[in-house]
């Protein structure tokens, strides 16, 4: 073993078991190990084993929901009750889908009258389809999520104490926007070096890619478009970095071309991951390819006419999810699409439920007049927790040109607008032509789903492979 070698393993060692502990108590995920420990030994059951788990974790959500959901006991009052119990399977192809419309609507009625305030906290998502929405998660829920993407993590070949590298966009998941104990924590004590993915340059690439020689990172993280934007950038500075063990892709939809383009670079595996702020991680993939579902954390159905897809067939991704009480969401129409699995066991031996292929969810880049690639999931995020606007798309035309179009109404509606259009301007800079317009419908693309961000100059850029402005 080298020198080196020997540096970075006992260096792992120190801030698995004197280091990363500590900080998980200081900030109240303790129980995330004794939870991972639990997922690290069940993702090993039989299928069979593995299916009555999964079917009594959703007894008991749906068994909830119907004692102490407002708007579950409205709507199925007649169909399950004292006299009547939930059976499962058969009684759960007949509960309703739950839209993204209907969850915003009906947002209030959603919420348990069993879980305490005090124990859960409100999330919001723009979403896929520049739909914002919130909703109500327990404290646990944040426990058995940071669990089972740790799981996940580790399929990668990353560790507690192993350094790794993150590119994102979300505020409120990287070091640079929280306070200094966060920026601490991430830095010392998760080993974990960040770069903002909203807003893509020559420079700040430089600096990542300078912090990654230095911080040697087993795992790279990051959305799959700004991960394959940094890879191309490392192609044409021929670079060369330490050895990646795995690169994982999250938030949008991982082209081939990517896939390779990724392997290719950076000499490692990449291990994609489907997720939702609703539900957090969702399914991801093995070493062998296949995607496994988190089934602690969720239950999926791939629908096609309402009904279970074919093996290989695309559907609807319904997901229902097996932890957050406080709110249940119960058979909710995510947005996405994506295949059933095959038949058959995956060769990696674990029993974990399997989805196919994942479509859709791609976010896109705009491209400003002075070189840079803002993110689409920057726009989206301007969306959070908006009361008033219902939806939006922003789409850039070949020239750079933008439209954004917006649907909504109520007295908070215009300031609403005033405030994401200033942060907007601000961030495009000067010479950037933006048009706002309100808009009573906004009618999905051809494939059925409406994609919040399109720009036909950084996809035109994409396809050329002409990177020039972000160099």
């Amino acid at each position: 073993m080298s020198r080196p070698q020997m540096k970075e393993r006992l260096a792992a060692r120190v801030w698995a078991q004197l280091v990363y502990p500590p900080s998980l108590r200081h900030l109240r995920r303790h129980p995330v190990l004794t939870e991972l420990a639990h997922l690290e030994d069940e993702q090993w059951l039989p299928a069979v084993e593995m299916a009555r788990l999964q079917e009594s974790r959703l007894l008991a959500i749906l068994t909830g929901a119907m004692a102490s959901v407002p708007y579950y006991r409205q709507r199925l009052a007649d169909r399950f009750g004292p006299g009547n119990p939930l059976d499962l399977p058969r009684d759960f192809s007949s509960w309703p889908i739950l839209t993204r419309a209907e969850l915003a609507a009906a947002r209030d009625s959603l919420v348990s009258t069993a879980t305490p305030p005090d124990a859960t906290i409100w999330n919001h998502t723009g979403g896929s389809t520049g739909e914002p929405v919130s909703f109500l998660q327990e404290h646990h829920y944040r426990v058995v999520n940071l669990a089972a993407t740790a799981r996940h993590d580790r399929w990668a070949g990353w560790d507690f104490g192993r350094p790794t590298a993150l590119l994102w966009g979300a505020d409120r998941d990287l070091a640079a926007t929280a306070g200094w104990r966060r920026r601490f924590e991430t830095r010392w004590w998760r080993r974990q070096v960040e770069m903002d993915a909203f807003e893509v340059s020559a420079e700040s690439m430089a600096v990542f890619s300078r912090r990654l020689r230095r911080l040697r990172p087993r795992v790279l993280r990051g959305y799959a478009s700004a991960l394959d934007l940094f890879a191309r950038h490392v192609m044409d500075h021929e670079q060369s970095f330490p050895a990646l063990t795995g690169i994982i892709s999250c938030a949008e939809t991982l082209s081939s071309a990517m896939r390779r383009r990724l392997e290719t670079v950076f000499q490692c595996k990449v291990f994609d991951r489907y997720g939702s702020r609703e539900f957090g991680l969702i399914a991801s993939q093995c070493r062998e390819g296949s995607y496994h579902v988190n089934s602690r954390g969720v239950y999926v159905e791939i629908l096609n006419g309402g009904k279970p897809a074919a093996p290989g067939q695309v559907g609807k991704v319904i997901v229902t999810g097996l932890v957050a009480r406080a709110m249940p969401l119960v058979r909710y129409d995510t947005g996405d699409v994506a295949e059933a699995a095959a038949d058959g066991a995956c060769a990696c031996g674990r029993g974990l439920p399997m989805v196919g292929r994942v479509h859709g969810r791609v976010g896109d880049f705009v491209m400003t007049p002075d070189g840079r690639m803002i993110h689409g999931e920057f726009f989206t995020h301007l969306f959070y927790g908006c009361r008033w606007v219902r939806g939006f798309t922003l789409t850039q035309d070949a020239e750079g040109g933008l439209v954004l179009a917006v649907t909504g109404d109520g007295d908070g509606l215009e300031a609403e607008m005033r405030e994401v259009v200033a942060t907007m301007t601000r961030r495009l800079g000067d010479g950037v032509h933006l048009e706002v317009r309100h808009v009573s419908d906004l009618p999905p693309g051809p494939s059925g789903k409406r994609r919040f961000v399109s720009s036909a100059l950084a996809a035109r850029r994409w396809a050329d492979g002409d990177v020039e402005a972000v160099r």
